[in-house]
């Protein structure tokens, strides 16, 4: 944006030097609400963040309970089939089968279960990179230097005297 102005004759045209300073001032003022704009943006992103990681702070206490209570389950289920090995005398096999049939169900459910909400964990931590990324990628204009502004007011200033 550097201009050349016409000498007059005590100094610069005036009205040229009048007129740049006004587009500089447009065009600063049109940076600065564009620097607004992505400052809340960034804030709503932010704020989108921390909902996210709410949520999955709140699914991870829900996994957390969930897999102590399939534990206890499993350990529970352990403990009875354990009780029934040990009373079985008579029909010992088919009373140990129905026990690791009910193991191998339980155990199962509990992989599914633990399968699914590994995904949900994943999928979470996925979407809060890519949010991570989405603010860490927005790009804020360079604001021009406004020294040169002010040497051109103090040249002005001092012509005008």
């Amino acid at each position: 944006m550097s201009e050349k102005f016409r000498m007059m004759k005590n100094g610069y045209d005036r009205f040229a030097v009048d007129d740049a300073i006004s587009e500089y001032q447009s065009t600063i003022s049109y940076l600065n609400i564009q620097n607004d704009l992505y400052l809340k943006e960034i804030n709503r992103l932010k704020e989108e963040m921390k909902q996210l990681k709410e949520e999955l702070a709140d699914i991870s206490l829900q996994v957390q309970t969930k897999e102590s209570a399939y534990q206890e389950i499993s350990r529970l289920a352990i403990k009875e089939a354990n009780s029934v090995i040990g009373c079985a005398s008579n029909n010992a096999d088919v009373i140990v089968k129905e026990a690791l049939t009910t193991a191998r169900i339980i155990i199962t459910e509990l992989s599914t279960i633990t399968s699914s909400t590994d995904l949900i964990k994943k999928d979470m931590i996925m979407k809060l990179n890519q949010l991570q990324q989405d603010i860490d990628d927005i790009m804020l204009p360079r604001l021009p230097d406004i020294r040169w502004i002010e040497a051109i007011n103090k040249e002005s200033d001092e012509q005008d005297k």
